[in-house]
């Protein structure tokens, strides 16, 4: 059984856990009990037998402090020409690369199963590996974390840390075409995996129980800004783990983590895994490679086999509270890129590997190339200008990178059939990345499309925005000179953290509106929300994207940000790209156009002014005419006579409020017994949302609410 724990008091809540556990004959895991003590993390881990765990789940349930329970999740593991595709389209085009940037003073973060430091794309013969310490001189490495172990006896991590940032500087090898993207970053690695990945010991991740502090917090403190994590557990919930990865965005603005979708994407729709599930973080699907890695496996030139087609075995969205997921997708079949070796020695080995754990260290890459642009001063000419320079917030480089993604056109599935997509569905989320569709580098490379953002991690920037109230609207003007390209808009923020497992993960609510006058264009996801007002609106995502084909020449176009529901101040990102011209900001109290607007108020008022003077004009006739005296005499006379009408009176309305707590048992295929429960939240604080939780029989997750009030926390 795994008990996770948010709390106020260790004291208090050790000696109560202990009461359960006494209670029902559970004994710690050491391993548990020692990561509860010697951190501030606020979960505990603890094992028990099996026909115990629904029982306990039950009456842990019942103490205050609790919050939330969910099965301990089980984790999986889950290039040569994907490098061009991701700038380019391209293999053959690396446009980035020529501008000089490399992720050069950029560091990565990578929590995986190990990574050979003996490979040519990681190894130093001058100094030595920095185990559980910060280097700033070794060639590649800023520290290796040893939390699960030093070794990569299955490969996946040293693949993974291949694509994102692997770099063979050896002059006798010839694999330096499969360098990694960022291949002039360093990384900073977390050590997740144990076992030799054979039959006989298969490979485990260990993963901390607060990712929030004990893992990404960990790698942000040896100067990691994108973290990757080419892992997780098959469930589309919003679980703890999701929670702790927004708690760490929105704690640190200038982080993102980039997290792979899974491998399940033949078995249903919503089979994208946690943490992918996160609000904040990017979520990775897979497309397949370039062509000109298919050559020697197809014949003819079907044009299906190519990076603009969505793997068959790429997990879909939606989420459990219907989020769009993935985000975005990168070539994820048929990469390749640096093999660990058995033997522990100098080696340049290369495989070839498939699944989003592939795809998601090159989006990974792609954010620190993108971080790299902004921090060298590359905004907003194209040309490096160190007065240009600002640090970008995860929210705009996510903003970034989804802006960039080109629209997958089918779906090659297993047996080979093929199925369509559409860009902003929960196949294929926004599309490819594709950086030189957003980024740009003067007139040199990748031409003249402007390009507007809004989104620095700090408030002392000029670049930084945020939301501060409920139906706040800052207002933006936009005049294009050319048709030729879209005007396409992206917002991103990073949203508070919601309470784990609730039903409806977005905490802020922001709409963009785009319009000119006579017409209104909403985001992609949008949707009618009666509830709120009769226009359309998106309600759910933190991601929203505009997209205008053909804008008009010379038209003036307003683009509005709406503080639909606030609960936090909000920062937010915003990109834009068009042949821009001019383009102007403002900030304003009014609502949006089809709601109340300053000229809806006039006009409301205008109406209501004329509405009283024909009252007023209606009432002074009917006195001077003697119709209220004739009046006052028929009711006296009627009152006399007794000739009332029955009276009614109606009841006032009523409202229950109800907590309950009940249980039911499932099965979701997982091949030991198990069961799970539903809990509806008996909070009556500020939390938005109820709560709902599965748990599995062989363990469980409880999460607590320190201090009773119902609202999720900043731990």
């Amino acid at each position: 059984m795994v008990v996770d724990i948010s709390f106020n008091s260790k004291s208090v809540i050790i000696h109560s856990i202990d009461e359960v556990l006494k209670e029902f004959s559970f004994t710690y895991s050491s391993r548990s009990v020692l990561e509860f003590l010697t951190s501030d993390s606020s979960t505990l881990m603890v094992e028990g037998p099996i026909d115990h765990v629904s029982e306990l789940a039950q009456y842990i349930a019942m103490f205050e402090f609790v919050e939330w329970v969910e099965p301990a999740l089980t984790h999986n593991p889950l290039n040569k020409w994907a490098t061009g595709s991701c700038q380019s389209g391209d293999p053959n085009l690396p446009v980035i690369y020529w501008a000089n940037i490399t992720g050069a003073g950029q560091v990565v973060g990578i929590a995986d199963t190990g990574l050979d430091v003996n490979s040519c794309f990681f190894f130093d013969p001058l100094e030595e590996v920095p185990y559980n310490m910060t280097s700033m001189s070794h060639k590649k490495l800023v520290t290796y974390i040893t939390y699960a172990d030093y070794v990569d006896s299955d490969g996946h991590g040293t693949h993974v840390s291949g694509s994102a940032a692997g770099k063979c500087d050896d002059t006798k090898q010839s694999v330096g075409e499969f360098n990694g993207l960022a291949y002039n970053a360093k990384v900073a690695f977390f050590d997740i995996g144990t076992g030799s990945g054979d039959f006989q010991d298969p490979v485990e991740l260990i993963i901390p129980n607060d990712i929030n502090e004990n893992l990404c917090q960990v790698l942000f403190d040896q100067g990691a800004r994108v973290i990757n994590l080419s892992w997780g557990a098959m469930t589309n919930a919003y679980t703890i783990q999701a929670r702790d990865i927004d708690q760490f965005m929105w704690s640190h603005p200038e982080a993102l983590v980039v997290a792979a979708a899974g491998n399940n994407g033949e078995s249903s729709f919503g089979s994208i895994n946690s943490p992918a599930t996160s609000k904040n973080c990017v979520s990775v699907g897979a497309s397949l490679n370039d062509k000109e890695s298919w050559d020697d496996r197809i014949f003819g030139s079907n044009e299906v086999y190519s990076s603009s087609t969505l793997a068959g075995f790429s997990s879909r969205g939606p989420t459990s509270d219907n989020r769009v997921k993935p985000d975005i997708v990168a070539p994820g079949q048929y990469i390749i890129s640096a093999d660990s070796s058995e033997k522990y020695k100098y080696t340049c080995d290369v495989k070839s590997s498939e699944g989003t754990s592939s795809a998601s260290p090159l989006v990974a890459a792609s954010a620190v190339l993108v971080r790299q642009w902004f921090v060298d001063g590359y905004y907003p000419t194209g040309e490096r200008n160190e007065n240009h320079s600002f640090v970008p917030s995860g929210a705009l480089l996510k903003a970034v990178l989804i802006h960039s993604g080109q629209s997958l056109t089918a779906i090659l599935n297993s047996d080979m059939s093929i199925t369509s997509t559409t860009y902003g569905d929960s196949n294929q989320g926004y599309g490819r990345v594709q950086l030189d569709e957003v980024l740009s580098f003067g007139s040199g490379l990748n031409g003249d499309i402007g390009m507007y953002v809004i989104g620095s991690a700090y408030r002392t920037s000029e670049m930084y925005r945020e939301m501060t109230y409920t139906d706040e609207v800052h207002a933006y003007n936009i005049t294009v000179s050319s048709s030729e390209d879209p005007l396409k808009i992206t917002l991103v923020y990073t949203d508070y953290p919601a309470v784990a497992g609730t039903v409806k993960a977005l905490v802020n609510d922001l709409d963009i509106v785009l319009t000119n006058g006579s017409h209104s264009w909403y985001s992609l996801q949008s949707a009618v929300n009666a509830a709120v007002s009769d226009i359309p609106s998106d309600n759910t995502n933190n991601v929203e994207v505009i997209v205008l084909p053909q804008p008009y020449i010379h038209c003036n176009y307003t683009l509005t940000v709406h503080a639909r529901s606030l609960s936090h101040t909000q920062p937010y990102a915003l990109v834009m790209t068009s042949h821009i011209t001019h383009l102007n900001y403002t900030l304003s109290d009014v609502s949006l156009p089809s709601e109340s607007t300053a000229i809806n108020w006039i006009v409301r008022a205008l109406i209501a002014g004329a509405i009283s003077v024909m009252a007023l004009t209606v009432f002074y006739v009917l006195w001077t005419m003697g119709v209220f005296r004739r009046l006052t005499c028929m009711r006296y006379a009627l009152k006399r006579k007794r000739k009332w009408g029955d009276r009614t009176q109606k009841q006032p309305s009523q409202s229950l409020y109800a907590s309950s707590l009940s249980f039911q048992s499932t099965s979701d295929g997982v091949s030991s017994p198990q069961a799970s429960w539903v809990a509806q939240s008996r909070s009556t604080g500020t939390s938005p949302n109820a709560e709902i939780a599965k748990v599995r029989l062989e363990s469980v997750l409880v999460s607590v609410d320190d201090d009773g009030d119902g609202a999720e926390k900043d731990w």
